[in-house]
């Protein structure tokens, strides 16, 4: 790694805001193919909410898009941390593989 960048974002602030619009898009386009491939075509109102969120939301959607059922389901508001509704996010199999 050069002098310039530090863990990766250009250290430039015109370049940083290039590197992190890039970042945006790339989050984007790969939940939009993890939505169609999970849940068929994204719709034009699912298009359109990922267009407009910012990073912490995307990087929940793209860790969701692998439990939820539905795309209304991913988009909803997630549970308060420690809930019991929390805990039921996320099931696992059990050792017996149920």
């Amino acid at each position: 790694m050069t002098d310039d960048h530090r863990d990766g974002i250009p250290a430039d602030p015109a370049l940083a805001e290039a590197w992190f619009r890039g970042l945006l898009e790339g989050q984007r386009r790969m939940l939009e193919r993890q939505i169609g491939h999970r849940y068929g075509s994204a719709s034009r109102a699912t298009l359109r909410r990922l267009a407009s969120a910012d990073l912490v939301a995307l990087d929940r959607w793209a860790r969701r898009v692998l439990v939820c059922e539905t795309v209304e389901e991913l988009f909803a508001k997630p549970p308060e941390p420690g809930s019991f509704e929390a805990s039921k996010t996320i099931s696992r199999p059990d050792a017996k593989g149920g």
